[in-house]
């Protein structure tokens, strides 16, 4: 399963970024705050270069890594996290915007069902290849987070003025982790359906 994590106030260190990394290898994704816009970049597919890319990034403030193992779609870099919360939902690896993004951790198991519906409901016919979390940001999209809340699983929603998180966290100095994969050690559990604002 893949990885989340809400970096508040600090940044990932190497060994927890190795771990998140080498327990989820399809594809690393970062998106970060600056001038008010959020922007991200994803499809990194090598722990080095993602680790560099990460230790020599210059973030001020929260930022969220994802580390993607793919159940739903291929094994491809622009399936990678976050999506863009759009009617489209646009293929790109990076981005610099006032759009809101969607990061996910777990598997949404009716999801083919949900895009058929959304392409009837909405007229919309997305172009490029497709996964459960890029469905779920098109819907978002048009429904607003009622959908992230149905779907029960853990989430970020990341936009210029705000973080909203959804699920279980494990709680580890300056930093929320989407499961325990980054470290063995024992770690605390947050509530359910937390609103971390920045």
């Amino acid at each position: 399963m893949c990885i989340i994590a809400f970096a508040k106030t600090r940044k990932v260190n190497k060994e927890e970024f190795r771990s998140c990394f080498n327990a989820n290898s399809d594809g690393f994704g970062l998106a970060w705050r600056s001038k008010n816009k959020v922007l991200f970049k994803k499809g990194i597919m090598n722990l080095n270069e993602a680790w560099e890319f990460y230790d020599n990034k210059k973030i001020k403030g929260a930022h969220v890594l994802h580390f993607r193992i793919g159940t739903s779609g291929g094994k491809t870099k622009k399936l990678t996290h976050p999506f863009i919360i759009s009617n489209d939902s646009p293929l790109t690896t990076s981005y610099s915007g006032d759009g809101k993004l969607l990061f996910h951790n777990g598997i949404i198991s009716n999801w083919k069902d949900k895009f058929i519906m959304y392409m009837i409901s909405s007229g919309i016919v997305p172009k490029g290849e497709i996964s459960d979390t890029r469905v779920l940001a098109m819907i978002t999209s048009m429904s607003g987070t009622k959908s992230i809340e149905e779907a029960r699983d853990k989430f970020i929603v990341f936009s210029p003025t705000e973080s909203l998180a959804w699920g279980r966290w494990e709680h580890e100095t300056g930093v929320l982790f989407s499961n325990s994969g980054y470290s063995h050690t024992l770690v605390n559990r947050i509530g359910y359906w937390q609103n971390m604002r920045r």
